[in-house]
C-alpha cells in the first residue's frame, strides 16, 4: 500500500501546483490592460451590410464565379464552344420554322438577326436566373458550415455567365457581317442593355434563392413562370404586334426595353425605343431592390431548411 500512497500524494502536489499556475497566470490577465469587447447584437436592421467587408472579402465572390465557369465546361469535347452553338441552334430553329414556313413578322428586319437578337439576352437571363435561385441548395456547404458573405452566393453564377454573353456578342458582330450589315456606333449602347438584364436577372435570383432554399415548390414555380416570361417578351415576335393600349404595360417587363434596344442598335431605323428602355430600366431597379430585400429577410434561416 505505501507504493501506492505515495503516488497518490505526487499526484495531490501536482494537481495543487497546477492550481497555484493557473490562479496566478488568471491575475495577470485581470491585471492587464483591457482586451477589446466584440458585441454581436440582434436588434441590427437585418437589410444593412457590411460592404467594407463584402469589398475585402471580394477575392472569394472571383473566385466563386471563375469555379462556376470551370465546373460548366469541364469534360466536355467542345468547351466554351457551346455558349456559341445554344443560340446558333435556337436561331436556325427559329429561323426555318418561324420565319420561313410560318413567316412571322420581323418588321424588316432579316431572320437569323432578328432572333439571335432576342436570343443574346434571353439565354443569359433564363440561365443566370435559374442558376442563381438555385445557389444557396448547390452551395449549402458554404451556408451551413463556414461563414460567407451571403450575397455573393446568388451572385456569382450571374457573373459567370457573362463570359458567354461575350462570345454571343462576338457571335453577333459576325452575323452582322455575314447579313452584309456593317456594326455602327449604336452598338455601344450594348452594355446599358446589359445592365437592365443583370440588374433584373439578380433581383429575380434574390428572391428565389431563399424561397426555393426553404420551400421546394418554387422550383416548380420558377419553371412555369419562365415559360411565360418568355412569350412575355419580344424574343420571337416583334413588338408592333402588341396592341397599343397595352404597350405601357408590356414595357415594364425588362426584356422588352433590352432586346428592341438591341434591334435598334444593330439595324437602326426609325427612332431609339426610348419607351422600352427606360421603363424596363426603373423596372430592373425594383427588380433588385425587391429580391435584395427579401433575400436580407430570409438568409438568416435558410441554414435551418438546407
Amino acid at each position: 500500500m505505501e507504493p501506492l500512497q505515495r503516488e497518490y500524494d505526487t499526484a495531490r502536489r501536482e494537481r495543487d501546483l497546477f492550481r497555484e499556475d493557473v490562479d496566478s497566470s488568471s491575475g495577470l490577465m485581470d491585471s492587464g490592460p483591457e482586451r477589446p469587447t466584440v458585441v454581436i447584437d440582434a436588434r441590427k436592421p437585418v437589410l444593412l451590410v457590411d460592404w467594407a467587408e463584402y469589398l475585402e472579402k471580394r477575392d472569394l465572390f472571383w473566385f466563386l464565379a471563375l469555379r462556376d465557369v470551370k465546373v460548366r465546361f469541364k469534360q466536355t469535347v467542345l468547351g466554351s464552344s457551346w455558349a456559341i452553338l445554344k443560340p446558333l441552334a435556337l436561331m436556325m430553329v427559329f429561323t426555318i420554322f418561324l420565319g420561313h414556313i410560318a413567316r412571322f413578322p420581323t418588321d424588316g428586319i432579316p431572320y437569323p438577326l432578328f432572333y439571335y437578337c432576342g436570343l443574346v439576352f434571353w439565354n443569359f437571363f433564363v440561365t443566370s436566373m435559374g442558376l442563381s435561385s438555385q445557389s444557396l441548395l448547390d452551395n449549402n456547404f458554404l451556408v451551413t458550415k463556414v461563414y460567407c458573405p451571403i450575397l455573393y452566393i446568388p451572385a456569382a453564377p450571374i457573373v459567370a455567365q457573362l463570359v458567354d454573353v461575350a462570345m454571343a456578342f462576338i457571335t453577333l458582330l459576325a452575323l452582322m457581317l455575314y447579313s452584309g450589315v456593317w456594326p455602327s456606333l449604336r452598338l455601344l449602347i450594348f452594355p446599358g442593355l446589359l445592365v437592365i438584364v443583370v440588374a433584373s436577372t439578380l433581383g429575380m435570383g434574390l428572391l428565389f434563392a431563399p424561397l426555393i432554399a426553404k420551400y421546394r415548390d418554387f422550383q416548380n414555380i420558377m419553371a412555369v413562370l419562365t415559360q411565360m416570361w418568355f412569350f412575355m417578351s419580344p424574343t420571337i415576335y416583334p413588338t408592333s404586334l402588341v396592341p397599343g393600349r397595352w404597350q405601357l404595360v408590356y414595357a415594364l417587363n425588362p426584356m422588352v426595353g433590352a432586346v428592341e434596344g438591341l434591334r435598334w442598335a444593330v439595324m437602326g431605323g426609325g427612332s431609339f425605343p426610348v419607351l422600352f428602355v427606360g421603363i424596363g430600366l426603373l423596372s430592373s431597379i425594383c427588380l433588385l431592390i425587391g429580391g435584395y430585400v427579401c433575400f436580407m429577410k430570409n438568409s438568416d434561416s435558410v441554414a435551418d431548411f438546407i
